[in-house]
């Protein structure tokens, strides 16, 4: 269920963001989309749109893959098969964490140059 909630908070952000770009650009008007503080804008706000891609596709079904491998492990004997398992969710963790770190770095990006579009 959270991870529902999760995704439907993350469509909502990126659905009012989309909404919010174009009552900002008046439809997209070019003199708009390409002046600095435009520009600041719509490459925080790219930089959100790969960071919810990335949250949703890669970070979400890292987590659904650990929890299945682990709940598959926990069912087998220690042995070989079992082993599989854990080496899976270890790789799984540590794809996790690379792409975590990207995450945030592109959530941090978009939100400076969001906060600060309008300063430039």
């Amino acid at each position: 269920r959270l991870a529902q909630f999760m995704a439907a908070v993350g469509g909502l952000t990126v659905l009012s963001g989309l909404w919010l770009s174009w009552i900002f650009t008046a439809g997209l008007n070019s003199g708009i989309v390409t002046s600095a503080t435009g520009l600041a804008l719509a490459i925080g706000g790219v930089c959100g749109l790969i960071a919810a891609a990335v949250g949703g596709a890669i970070l979400g079904r890292s987590v659904k893959g650990m929890a299945a491998s682990l709940h598959a492990a926990a069912q087998l004997p220690k042995g070989v098969e079992q082993d599989a398992h854990l080496q899976n969710v270890e790789r799984l963790q540590q794809r996790f964490a690379l792409f975590s770190k990207i995450d945030l770095t592109l959530l941090v990006l978009a939100l400076l140059l969001m906060a600060l579009a309008h300063s430039i």
